[in-house]
């Protein structure tokens, strides 16, 4: 089992690592779907990233917004780092992003995030066939 936080900050990341996380999530500049929030700068990720690697956790990058076209340069580039971090992971929601990634940067590994609302069985296989390893299930759902 993996215990997963988030850490929308760098004082909520070192207390995620100091209380034991596994893992923590942030969002990605210009790709997260917490628009009052304030991104992150890639260099900030880049300090989270190497210090997880380097204490054997895993983070995850929130890129989990619906990219418009006018956005989708920064978004390609803003991926490009991503990628060259070495992040364990993307939560993703924009299938045309995923499609980009898997493209541009086949070897990230993508999260389908809870905005893609996998609510069965038949969405889980969906999203495996479309190279997704993590599914983050829909908020509707129960355990009824």
């Amino acid at each position: 089992m993996e215990l997963l936080a988030p850490a929308g900050n760098t004082e909520n990341f070192l207390a995620a690592m100091e209380a034991g996380a596994d893992a923590v999530y942030v969002g990605a500049p210009a790709l997260n779907a917490r628009n009052l929030a304030r991104d992150l700068r890639l260099e900030e990720i880049f300090s989270m990233v190497q210090y997880c690697h380097d204490n054997g956790k895993k983070i995850y990058l929130a890129a989990n917004s619906l990219v418009r076209e006018q956005d989708l340069s920064q978004a390609i580039e803003t991926l490009a780092y991503l990628d060259a971090m070495k992040t364990d992971g993307l939560i993703v929601q924009d299938i045309g992003l995923v499609r980009i990634i898997r493209e541009y940067f086949p070897d990230i590994p993508l999260h389908a995030s809870t905005l893609l609302s996998a609510n069965n069985s038949q969405s889980l296989e969906g999203f495996q066939t479309m190279g997704f390893e993590r599914v983050v299930l829909a908020r509707e759902l129960t355990l009824k």
